[in-house]
């Protein structure tokens, strides 16, 4: 089924790395693999995961952002965002993450009904009625 790349072995390579602390070499794995396959979900959270490996958190969250240029639509890229932001900032982190998101591109309305959803759920930040978040 794959001639010259397989996702499969290639993703587990890049677990394996770092399964292994070997942060560095999954990143540079994930770049070589997302020079050949710009826009690639997978491994774009692949290349995020093995950055907040690497101490690198500013830059993991710049690489699953721009996936929002491939997709700005899509419901699966929204999901693993907000499950990146969960997992990685908590739930008051993930607001914050939505709210600059949603502040820096008003026109993507899914991402304006993650950071509602979002922000209600968390206790430290709430939209108002005009969206902006406020402290509670």
């Amino acid at each position: 089924v794959y001639q010259e790349f397989n996702p499969f072995l290639e993703e587990m390579d890049i677990r394996g790395l770092l399964s292994e602390g070997q942060a560095d070499q999954a990143v540079e794995k994930a770049r070589q693999i997302l020079e050949q396959r710009p826009g690639s979900i997978q491994f774009t959270f692949l290349l995020a995961e093995a950055l907040m490996k690497g101490n690198l958190p500013e830059v993991a969250v710049s690489e699953v952002r721009s996936l929002l240029e491939f997709y700005p639509e899509s419901f699966v890229l929204y999901a693993r965002l907000n499950q990146f932001f969960l997992d990685h900032d908590g739930s008051a982190g993930c607001c914050r993450q939505w709210q600059a998101l949603v502040e820096s591109n008003p026109s993507l309305a899914c991402a304006r009904i993650y950071r509602d959803y979002g922000c209600a759920q968390s206790s430290a930040v709430l939209p108002d009625s005009s969206g902006s978040a406020v402290e509670r």
